[in-house]
């Protein structure tokens, strides 16, 4: 519990100048990024089509036929708009397909959802939130958010 609690000090912390602030917001980003830029690519080699295409099969699915879009298929598009793949970045549209995938158990979706709830970003800001989800992509196995975890425990220890 004391490691936890140290993790909630060092994000609520504050900074000590605003470019502190911003390299700490650039390298919780930059961790998440990296990670999901890999997996973003094999999502993007698997399924062939761009975001668009992607969003109108799952509508089509969903309307047509009746078939519930997959937590993969909701991460891919949440991390579309994410980062920017096919599309200008939407914090909105990125929240609302990766909080339809983290619902289904999506453990990637839960470590890059996190993200907007401990930066406040299309969101109100909540490191509760942010934690719990973070913390449950680790519990389901997600390495980025293991990573990310640890490098934040070893930069409190002074590592």
């Amino acid at each position: 519990m004391s490691s936890s609690r140290s993790i909630v000090d060092k994000l609520l912390a504050k900074p000590s100048s605003a470019a502190e602030e911003d390299k700490n917001k650039l390298n919780r980003m930059q961790s998440a990024e990296s990670y999901f830029k890999k997996y973003g690519e094999f999502s993007l080699n698997k399924y062939g089509i761009n975001l668009y295409d992607h969003i109108s099969y799952m509508n089509y699915n969903l309307n047509v036929l009746g078939v519930e879009p997959t937590a993969e298929e909701c991460l891919y598009a949440g991390m579309g708009f994410s980062m920017g793949i096919d599309v200008r970045p939407n914090a909105k549209n990125a929240i609302y397909w990766l909080s339809m995938a983290s619902e289904m158990g999506n453990a990637e979706a839960k470590f890059l959802l996190s993200g907007y709830y401990i930066d406040g970003i299309g969101v109100e800001r909540s490191l509760v939130v942010g934690l719990k989800l973070l913390t449950e992509a680790v519990r389901l196995g997600s390495q980025g958010a293991k990573e990310y975890l640890d490098g934040l425990q070893k930069s409190m220890d002074g590592k």
